[in-house]
């Protein structure tokens, strides 16, 4: 279990180990725990068993950590030891205010602000603030534009954002109207 410093999937250079992470493993009673050097060794599961192993998020020390993969599907041999790799990546959070020309931010309360990804997609939502503000939380390092939308979905504005991993970043303005 490591922190994916370089999103590589892969442990290798600048990445960090990580311990007391938590393995939920399907057909086990409770989370089995990493040790110092990352490693979490878990006995007594049977040959040519399917195991689900998942991380448990609430053994994170960062809420803002998240699991590169949902789960991993694993199918036990006898007398080998199965090495998988399970990276941890260091997700974002985002805020700020929208506004028109004359610094009014209460105007736009109740429309939504979107994080759309570099493929199209909306990848978070926050509806805007009686102060005008928005928040995207644990968003994954990448591409992103922020987009302003009203109540029937016509895009009032569009700000371009490129997130770093494990960042927060506040003050994210978007101004409406040129």
């Amino acid at each position: 279990l490591f922190l994916d410093r370089n999103m590589s999937g892969k442990f290798d250079e600048g990445d960090e180990l990580l311990p007391d992470v938590g393995l939920r493993i399907s057909g086990r009673a409770g989370p089995s725990l990493s040790d110092k050097r990352g490693i979490c060794l878990v006995g007594g599961l049977h040959s040519g068993q399917e195991v689900s192993v998942l991380i448990d998020d609430d053994s994170l020390s960062d809420p803002s950590w998240v699991a590169e993969k949902d789960e991993t599907m694993v199918l036990l041999r006898s007398g080998k030891t199965v090495r998988i790799d399970l990276p941890i990546v260091a997700t974002a959070e985002l805020s700020g205010v929208v506004t028109n020309k004359a610094g009014d931010a209460k105007t736009w309360a109740g429309n939504e602000a979107k994080l759309i990804d570099q493929h199209g997609l909306c990848v978070r939502r926050s509806q805007i603030g009686p102060d005008g503000d928005f928040v995207f939380s644990r968003v994954w390092p990448g591409l992103y534009e922020i987009v302003i939308v009203d109540a029937e979905g016509g895009v009032l504005a569009k700000k371009p954002q490129t997130v770093k991993f494990g960042e927060i970043l506040k003050d994210l303005n978007v101004t409406i109207g040129h």
